[in-house]
């Protein structure tokens, strides 16, 4: 029994792995994947860590803990930070968006029929739509 009990204490000390979570969406069940490499990025001022982790397909756990960033806006207190990369494909990459691997589908430029005034001509109808509805509700409370 005294074995036993040796066992089960150095597997409760010992025996289990700490998960590091920044938020409270931090799944503990998760696959953690193992990045390939880690690229430096020179961080600009429009730079986002939301937009960072859509360029990189990283994840945005991973930036902040490798860069001990707590909040999404200590990005810019920072020169460069380090990306860790999961894909191959972005070891030698430029600063271009990851973009996947679609097959048989049209690029977005030939498949798009919609002009840029087609699309502004589309928010104003929105935007006078919306403010027609809302003036209609202010009318009807008050």
């Amino acid at each position: 029994m005294v074995m036993g009990d040796a066992e089960d204490e150095h597997t409760f000390l010992c025996g289990y792995q700490r998960t590091r979570g920044y938020g409270s969406l931090a799944n503990p069940h998760a696959s953690t994947r193992a990045y390939q490499t880690i690229i430096r990025h020179q961080v600009e001022p429009t730079d986002t860590l939301q937009g960072l982790v859509l360029k990189y397909n990283t994840s945005m756990s991973e930036i902040k803990r490798l860069n001990r960033l707590w909040s999404n806006e200590s990005l810019h207190l920072k020169e460069s930070i380090d990306i860790p990369i999961y894909d191959v494909r972005w070891q030698n990459a430029s600063s271009r968006p990851f973009r996947g691997d679609w097959s048989g589908g049209e690029s977005t430029e030939k498949g798009s029929a919609e002009s840029v005034q087609d699309i502004f001509r589309r928010i104003d109808t929105n935007i006078r739509n919306t403010t027609t509805i809302v003036h209609k509700l202010s009318k009807n409370s008050a």
